[in-house]
């Protein structure tokens, strides 16, 4: 009963984060003020950290396996929203 409820607040736990985590680099690559967004930015950053498990240097090479997994969730719901806000990226 015990293993039951810990597996059930765990699963809820993770999908709490999944939830938050959804759209992520879509929402803060929007936030960014300081030039123009362009369109599919979202993916266009978690492209961006995803090639970083692959960089020489070491220090990037093992951030970018840290974020990998976050990147990796990322990724199809950044697509979705970037593909839902496009109309809105062509006007600006």
């Amino acid at each position: 009963m015990r293993d039951v409820m810990i597996r059930k607040i765990t699963m809820g736990i993770i999908i709490g984060m999944v939830a938050c985590l959804s759209g992520c680099a879509s929402i803060g690559e929007r936030r960014n003020l300081t030039g123009p967004v362009g369109v599919y930015p979202g993916v266009r950053y978690d492209t961006w950290a995803a090639s970083h498990v692959f960089a020489k240097d070491s220090e990037e090479q093992a951030a970018g396996i840290w974020v990998l997994p976050f990147v990796l969730i990322d990724f199809p719901f950044s697509l979705v929203l970037d593909t839902i806000m496009l109309p809105w990226d062509l006007k600006r």
